[in-house]
C-alpha cells in the first residue's frame, strides 16, 4: 500500500475486521478442511507407505493436539496395530515435528510391560512422520471408575491397577523420563487385566541432576502455559498451549515454573488418582484455565476434607496426602515409594483378611469340641444322676452343672456382645453405612455363640435389646442415606435444569424447562404443585433442603414467569419464601418476582450481595441484564465466578456480556463453561459461533462441533451448527450432508432448510435448488427463505416473471432484504421496468452494495441523494470514528460528486483500516446477475486509490485545463476534465470538453464517455448547470443536437450487444438502456413535457431515439421469455 498505510491497534483492527466481515455477510475465501479432523467422506481406507510394507487403516479411534490415532492393519504380520500421524497443520511447526519425534523415541527407548511398545517411526508420502505400536483393546480407568456404583466398590482391584502404574512410572523415572500428564483417562486396562499408560506426547528427559536435558526442544514449553479442561471428556493436550491436565496437575507444573518440574510432580499426579479412586473425584474438581496460577495449600481443603471422610483406610489417605504436598519436598520422593506403600497397605489388608479367617475356623473347631464335650458331659451327668437320685443327692449335682455351663457360655458371648455395643456407639456417632454393616455382623456373631452354648435369661435379654437397637439403627440409617441419595440427585437434576436465559434460536424452551422442573420435584416425592404453600415448604424442610430447593424454586419461578404462567410462580416464590426465610435472599426474590429494577440495581451495591448462593447472584445478574443495567449485572455476575468458578451459568452469562466487547474474554468463559458441561449444544454453538466469525478460528469451530457430535451422534441442533460453520467456510459439499440430517432427525426444522438452500444458490447447482425450495414450500408455504431461493433460480433460468412473482411473494416474508431486493431489481431491469428497477434498487441498503452497484455502472446518483448521502456517512462515522466500510462508501460518493481529494483521503485511511475485509469488492458477474456475491480482492483496493489519485490531480489542474492553460495528457484524461466539469454542474463546460472528443478513436475512451456526454449536451442544451445560462439559444441548439449524436451511438452499440447472443454482453446493453432511460439529467430531452417545448423537428428527433430505446428493451425481453420456454 506504500504510503497509504496506517498502523492500528491489533484488538482495534480485530473489531474493525470482524465488524466488516459480520456487515457484508460475504463468506471467506474456501479454506481447506479442518486438519484435526478429516471429513468423512475424506477419509476412506488407504495405505500408510513406509520401508518393508504398508499399514491398512481402517478407522479413526482418537485425536488429540497434534496427532491423529488411527486404527490399521499390519498386512505383513496379520495384526492390528494403532498409528499415530501428526496433523497436517502441525507438520508445518519444526518444534511440533520434534517433540512427536521425541514421544516416538522416548515410547521406543521404554521397554516396560506397562508402556505400549512402539513398532516403527516412518513417514507418510507428504512428509508428516508417524509411528505404528501395539493396539491395546480394554477401556481407560477413567471409563472404569467412572462406571462404579459407589467409591468403596471394587476398591482393591482399583488399587491394584493404581500399584501397577505406579511400578510403570517408577520405570520411567529411572529411565530419566517423566510423563507429566498423569490421569486417568490416559491408563488403559486391557481385557484381560494388563495395564499400560498411554499418551507420553508430554513426555520430557531429564538430566542426571532432575533437570531439563537441554537438546530436545520438544521436551520444553512455555514458561507460562495454558492447560486444557479439567472434565474427563476433554483432556488431550493441544500442542504449545497445554503441558497438563488441571484436575490432577501439580501446582509448580499449573504456574508454569517448569525448572522446578521432576519426578515429585509426576507423584503429584498420581496422589490426584489415588483421591479419585478413593472419594471418586480428583482434588481439583472447579478447575478452569484462569485458577491456575493461583493455586496452593489451601484449594485442597474440599479434597482433604473428602479423605478424611474415608475412615477406613487411614494408610491411604495419609499417602495420599503426603502426595498431594504442595511442597515438592513433603511428596514422596518417587513413584516407586508411592508403589511400595500400596503394595504394603494391599498385603496388610490380605494378613487382616487372613488372620480373620483363621480366628472364625478356631472359632468354630473350638465351639465344636465343646458342643461335643456337653454332650459326653450331659452322658456321664445323666449316668452320675441317676445314680445320685437313687442315691438321693443328684438334684444339687445338676444345678452345679448348669451353672457351670452358663458361666462358660457368658464367658465366650460377653466379650462379642461388648464389642457390638462398641461398634453400635461409634456408627451411632458416624452413620457410616459400612459401619452399620459390621454392627450387624457383630450381632450374627453374638447370636451364633448363644445358640450354641446355654445362655442365661439376662443374658439372652441383654443381646436381644441390643440386636433391636442395631437393627432399627441400621435400618433408619439406610432410610437416612436413601433419602440423602434422593436428596442428592434431587439437587444434581435440579442444577442441569438451571440453564442460562438467551434469545432467539439459543432461547430454551420455557415451558419444556418448566415441566422438567415439576417431573424432578415429583420423582422424588415433592408435588409442590399440589397442597397448600406452608404445607410444601415443611415438607422440603423435613428433608433438610430448605435453603437449596428454595433456589432452584427461584430458577422455577423464573422459567415460569418466561413460559407465561406468571399467578403459578408467584405460588413458587411463596413455598420458597416460606422454606427459607433469610432475609437478604428473601429481598432478592420479591425484587425479581416484581421486576423492581430500582431495588435489583440497589441490591446489586449492596453490602449483602457477597453472602447470597452464587444460584440467587446469578439469577439477579440476568435479572440485570434483561433490565438495561449492564454494569451493575456485570458486577454480580463476577462476584458469583468468583465464588464459584465452576458454576456454569455465570460463565454463561459471563460469556455473553464480553461477546460485542471482548472477544477473548468471551472465550475464556466459554472454556470455562464448558469445561464443566461439555454437552450442552447451545453453549458449544455459542462458542463455536465466537471461534469461526470473530475469532477467525474456524477450524476450532467446526472440530469444536464435530467433537460435541461424537458425543450425540442424533443431536439435530449440532449438526445444523456444523453445517452451518461449514457453509461459511465455502465447504458446500460437507454443508449439505449435515443440512439433511438434519432434515432426517426433524423435518419441520426450516433452519435446515435455509442452510441447505444457501449451499445450493452458492455450488450453482440450480436442480437441487428448485427441488429443495419447492419441498420447503410444501411444508411451510410462508417460508421466506424458500420463495428467495425460488425466484433466484427462475432469475437464473430467465423465467422473469416466475422470479418476479416468487421473490415478490417473499418480500413481505422478508423485509428490509437486501438480496430479496437486488434480485427484483436485476428482473425488473431485465424486463425493461425502469420504474420498478430503480425502486428495488433504492430499497437495497447501503453501503452493502453501493460498491457493488458502482461497479456494474449502475447510476449511483439516481439511486442516492449524493448531498443527502454524504452527510448521513459522515455521521455515521462520528458514530463510529474506524468503520472502514463507512470510509470506503463516503469516498465513493464523494467521488461521484466530483470531490476527488477528499475522496482520496477517505479510501486511504479506508484502506488502513481494513483493506483486506471484502470492502474493496467487485460485483461477481455470474450467471445471477446478483451484485450481492462478492469477492475479496485487495488488487482493487490499490486500484481504486491509484485511480483517486489520479481524479486528484486532475482536481488540481482543472481550472488551468479549463481556461486553455493546460492541456489534458490523452484522450482518457480529456474525458475525465469532462466529467469533473459535468459533476460540479458546470455543463457547458463538460459539453464543450465531451465535443473535443469527438474525432477521437473509441477505444482510447472510457466506456462511461457517450453516456456522460449525453448527459452534459442535455443539461446545458436545456438550461441546466451554472454556466449554461449564458448560452445563445443556437449554442444549446448544438449541444443537444450533441446529446442526440451521443444517445443515438449509445443505442446502435446496445443494438450490437442484443445481436450477439451473448447473455452477458445483452445483460450490459439492459443496463445502458436503463440507465438511459432513468438517468434524471437526460430529462429535458425525454420527459413529454419537456419534448413539448422543443421545434417539431427535435421533438420528432428524440421522440423516434426514445422510440428506438424501447424496441431493444422489448427485444431483451423477448429473448428472456425465449429462454425461459
Amino acid at each position: 500500500m506504500g504510503d497509504s498505510s496506517v498502523e492500528l491497534d491489533p484488538r482495534v483492527r480485530h473489531d474493525l475486521e470482524s465488524a466488516l466481515r459480520a456487515a457484508f455477510a460475504a463468506p471467506p475465501p474456501a479454506a481447506p478442511p479442518p486438519a484435526g479432523r478429516p471429513e468423512p467422506s475424506a477419509r476412506p481406507e488407504g495405505d500408510i507407505q513406509r520401508g518393508r510394507a504398508s499399514y491398512r487403516i481402517v478407522g479413526e479411534i482418537g485425536h488429540g493436539g497434534m496427532g491423529v490415532v488411527l486404527r490399521g492393519r499390519d498386512s505383513e504380520l496379520a495384526r492390528d496395530v494403532a498409528v499415530k500421524v501428526l496433523r497436517p497443520d502441525a507438520a508445518r511447526s519444526e518444534s511440533t515435528l520434534r517433540r512427536f519425534e521425541a514421544e516416538a523415541r522416548i515410547g521406543g527407548q521404554l521397554d516396560h510391560p506397562g508402556i505400549v511398545p512402539i513398532y516403527e517411526f516412518g513417514r507418510m508420502a507428504d512428509g508428516r512422520p508417524y509411528f505404528a505400536m501395539k493396539l491395546v483393546r480394554g477401556r481407560s480407568l477413567a471409563d472404569l471408575l467412572g462406571a462404579r456404583e459407589s467409591v468403596t466398590a471394587d476398591r482393591h482391584r482399583f488399587l491394584s491397577i493404581f500399584e501397577q502404574v505406579c511400578l510403570t512410572i517408577a520405570y520411567a523415572h529411572s529411565r530419566g523420563v517423566l510423563h507429566r500428564d498423569l490421569k486417568p483417562a490416559n491408563v488403559m486396562v486391557g481385557s484381560f487385566g494388563e495395564v499400560q499408560v498411554v499418551d507420553w506426547g508430554l513426555a520430557k528427559v531429564l538430566a542426571k541432576g532432575g533437570a531439563d536435558e537441554s537438546a530436545p526442544d520438544a521436551a520444553r514449553e512455555p514458561a507460562a502455559p495454558h492447560a486444557a479442561d479439567a472434565s474427563r471428556s476433554s483432556t488431550h493436550s493441544a500442542d504449545g498451549t497445554v503441558m497438563g491436565t488441571l484436575a490432577y496437575m501439580p501446582p509448580e507444573q499449573a504456574r508454569g515454573e517448569i525448572e522446578r518440574v521432576d519426578e515429585r510432580s509426576d507423584v503429584f499426579a498420581l496422589g490426584a488418582m489415588l483421591c479419585e479412586i478413593l472419594t471418586g473425584r480428583p482434588p481439583w474438581t472447579g478447575a478452569t484455565p484462569g485458577s491456575r496460577g493461583r493455586r496452593n495449600d489451601a484449594d485442597l481443603v474440599e479434597a482433604r476434607a473428602r479423605l478424611d471422610a474415608m475412615l477406613d483406610v487411614p494408610e491411604l489417605v495419609q499417602l495420599c496426602k503426603r502426595c498431594l504436598s504442595e511442597e515438592r519436598e513433603h511428596r514422596p520422593r518417587g513413584a516407586n515409594e508411592v508403589a511400595q506403600a500400596v503394595s504394603a497397605f494391599r498385603a496388610s489388608i490380605e494378613e487382616r483378611a487372613r488372620a480373620a479367617q483363621i480366628a472364625v475356623a478356631e472359632a468354630r473347631v473350638k465351639m465344636e469340641d465343646e458342643r461335643k464335650a456337653r454332650w459326653l458331659t450331659v452322658g456321664l451327668a445323666s449316668s452320675v444322676l441317676l445314680t445320685l437320685l437313687i442315691g438321693g443327692g443328684g438334684w444339687v449335682w445338676h444345678q452345679r452343672q448348669q451353672e457351670r455351663r452358663r458361666a462358660q457360655t457368658a464367658e465366650l458371648v460377653n466379650p462379642a456382645l461388648e464389642h457390638a455395643s462398641l461398634l453400635y456407639g461409634q456408627v451411632s456417632a458416624t452413620n457410616e453405612p459400612a459401619r452399620w454393616q459390621e454392627a450387624l455382623a457383630s450381632v450374627d456373631r453374638v447370636r451364633a455363640l448363644l445358640d450354641a452354648g446355654e445362655p442365661s435369661a439376662s443374658l439372652e435379654q441383654r443381646a436381644v435389646q441390643l440386636a433391636e437397637q442395631i437393627r432399627a439403627g441400621a435400618a433408619a440409617a439406610e432410610q437416612r442415606a436413601a433419602l440423602a441419595n434422593s436428596n442428592q440427585r434431587l439437587l444434581a437434576r435440579l442444577e442441569e435444569l438451571r440453564v442460562p436465559e438467551g434469545e432467539g434460536v439459543d432461547a430454551p424452551d420455557w415451558s419444556q424447562v418448566d415441566a422438567a422442573y415439576g417431573a424432578a420435584f415429583r420423582d422424588h416425592g415433592l408435588d409442590l404443585d399440589a397442597g397448600p404453600a406452608d404445607e410444601c415448604a415443611a415438607a422440603i424442610r423435613e428433608r433438610g433442603l430448605g435453603v437449596d430447593v428454595a433456589l432452584a424454586l427461584d430458577q422455577w419461578a423464573a422459567a415460569r414467569r418466561r413460559a407465561g404462567r406468571a399467578p403459578d410462580a408467584e405460588r413458587l416464590t411463596n413455598v420458597a419464601r416460606a422454606a427459607d426465610p433469610d432475609e437478604a435472599r428473601a429481598s432478592v426474590r420479591n425484587a425479581l418476582a416484581h421486576g423492581d429494577r430500582a431495588e435489583l440495581v440497589r441490591l446489586a451495591h449492596s453490602a449483602e450481595l457477597e453472602g447470597l448462593p452464587v444460584a440467587t447472584l446469578t439469577l439477579l445478574g440476568s435479572s440485570l441484564t434483561a433490565a438495561g443495567a449492564e454494569q451493575e449485572a456485570l458486577r454480580v455476575l463476577r462476584v458469583a465466578q468468583r465464588l464459584r468458578p465452576d458454576d456454569f451459568v455465570s460463565n454463561v452469562y459471563l460469556a455473553r456480556h464480553f461477546w460485542e466487547r471482548d472477544y477473548r474474554e468471551a472465550a475464556r468463559y466459554y472454556s470455562a463453561a464448558l469445561a464443566v458441561r461439555p454437552d450442552d449444544s447451545i453453549v458449544v454453538h455459542e462458542y463455536g459461533y465466537l471461534l469461526d466469525h470473530f475469532l477467525q478460528e474456524p477450524e476450532r469451530a467446526i472440530a469444536l462441533y464435530r467433537k460435541a457430535l461424537e458425543r450425540h451422534p442424533d443431536d439435530a441442533t449440532l449438526h445444523h451448527y456444523l453445517g452451518l460453520a461449514l457453509a461459511t467456510q465455502r465447504h458446500f459439499d460437507a454443508a449439505i450432508p449435515c443440512f439433511e440430517t438434519v432434515l432426517r432427525l426433524e423435518p419441520q426444522r426450516l433452519g435446515a432448510y435455509a442452510g441447505l438452500l444457501k449451499c445450493c444458490w452458492y455450488k450453482g447447482d440450480l436442480d437441487a435448488l428448485l427441488a429443495h425450495s419447492r419441498e420447503a414450500l410444501s411444508i411451510a408455504p410462508h417460508f421466506g427463505a424458500a420463495h428467495e431461493s425460488l425466484g433466484l433460480a427462475l432469475l437464473t433460468r430467465g423465467d422473469l416473471d416466475g422470479a418476479i412473482d416468487a421473490l415478490q411473494t417473499a418480500e413481505p416474508l422478508m423485509p428490509g432484504n437486501p438480496s430479496v431486493q437486488e434480485a427484483l431489481r436485476s428482473a425488473f431491469e431485465q424486463r425493461g421496468d425502469h420504474a420498478r428497477s430503480l425502486q428495488a434498487a433504492r430499497s437495497v441498503p447501503y453501503p452493502d452494495h453501493l460498491l457493488a452497484w458502482f461497479d456494474l455502472g449502475l447510476c449511483v446518483r439516481e439511486i442516492v441523494d449524493l448531498d443527502q448521502a454524504i452527510r448521513a456517512r459522515r455521521e455515521a462515522i462520528r458514530a463510529v470514528p474506524v468503520s472502514a466500510a463507512q470510509h470506503a462508501v463516503l469516498g465513493v460518493l464523494l467521488q461521484e460528486a466530483g470531490r476527488y481529494s477528499e475522496s482520496l483521503f477517505e479510501l486511504q485511511l479506508a484502506a488502513a483500516l481494513g483493506a483486506d475485509e471484502g470492502i474493496w469488492t467487485l460485483a461477481s458477474e455470474n450467471a445471477f446477475g446478483q451484485a450481492s456475491r462478492l469477492i475479496r480482492d485487495e488488487q482493487r483496493c490499490e486500484q481504486w486509490i491509484e485511480d483517486a489519485r489520479r481524479l486528484t490531480d486532475v482536481e488540481a489542474r482543472f481550472e488551468r485545463v479549463l481556461h486553455d492553460e493546460e492541456a489534458p495528457r490523452d484522450a482518457g484524461e480529456h474525458a475525465e476534465f469532462a466529467r469533473l466539469a459535468l459533476r460540479r454542474e458546470r455543463s457547458a463546460a463538460a459539453a464543450r470538453l465531451f465535443a473535443d472528443l469527438s474525432e477521437a478513436p473509441a477505444e482510447q475512451l472510457p466506456t462511461w464517455c457517450r453516456r456522460e456526454a449525453a448527459a452534459a449536451g442535455a443539461m446545458a442544451g436545456c438550461g441546466r448547470g451554472e454556466d449554461a445560462a449564458a448560452l445563445w439559444d443556437s449554442e444549446r441548439a448544438s449541444m443537444r443536437e450533441q446529446a442526440a449524436r451521443c444517445v443515438r451511438a449509445e443505442l446502435a452499440e446496445c443494438e450490437r450487444e442484443i445481436s450477439s447472443g451473448d447473455s452477458a454482453r445483452r445483460l450490459r446493453a439492459a443496463r445502458a438502456l436503463a440507465t438511459l432511460a432513468i438517468d434524471t439529467r437526460l430529462g429535458g430531452v425525454r420527459d413529454a413535457a419537456a419534448l413539448a417545448e422543443l421545434a417539431p423537428a427535435e421533438r420528432t428527433t428524440w421522440t423516434e431515439l426514445w422510440s428506438e430505446l424501447a424496441a431493444l428493451e422489448g427485444r431483451i425481453r423477448d429473448a428472456a421469455t425465449a429462454r425461459a420456454k
